[in-house]
């Protein structure tokens, strides 16, 4: 349909962070994931699956919302 916009259009200025399998896995438990990026919100993708927000806090992702 070309009329529905992806449910991440509105956040292109949040920086993205793509996980892999098992991680992936973990951050949709709830679970929390160390990471080489700097603080702050992030889009989350597996592959080019857009998965959720998070928060980078001292270099561990920490869910905030999960799709």
């Amino acid at each position: 349909m070309k009329y529905l916009m992806s449910s991440d259009c509105a956040l292109g200025d949040i920086p993205v962070i793509n996980l892999n399998d098992k991680d992936t896995k973990l951050y949709k438990n709830g679970g929390f994931i160390t990471v080489d990026s700097g603080d702050g919100f992030v889009r989350v993708y597996s592959g080019n699956k857009f998965i959720g927000i998070g928060r980078i806090n001292n270099k561990t992702l920490h869910p905030k919302r999960t799709m």
